[in-house]
């Protein structure tokens, strides 16, 4: 069996590409300003009602990061990750909008 990371580590590295330290950041020249994504990736349910969210996140320098969350039923944040979805088809998935900031 493989190990699985903590969602919390996953988190915090989707938000450390999200939100680079101002230290780390050097926009080049031509950076234009990006607007917010309309989504982030998407979410799907299992037959057991866990919440999976596929996400991607990107950074500057072309710098990409993608992960999963599985957010079970018994899972602290599964009714705000619920609210936050919204209703999810049977087999199929919605698209994510980004999280509001903390």
């Amino acid at each position: 069996m493989a190990a699985r990371m903590p969602s919390r580590s996953i988190a915090l590295i989707v938000g450390a590409v999200l939100l680079p330290s101002a230290a780390s950041a050097q926009p080049s020249r031509d950076a234009r300003p990006s607007a917010t994504p309309t989504s982030i990736g998407s979410a799907s349910e299992e037959a057991d009602g866990t919440i999976v969210l596929t996400l991607r996140a990107s950074g500057t320098g072309g710098l990409i990061g993608d992960g999963q969350l599985r957010y079970p039923p018994t899972h602290p944040q599964y009714r705000a990750i619920r609210a936050h979805v919204g209703p999810i088809p049977r087999g199929g998935s919605v698209p994510v909008k980004p999280f509001p900031p903390k």
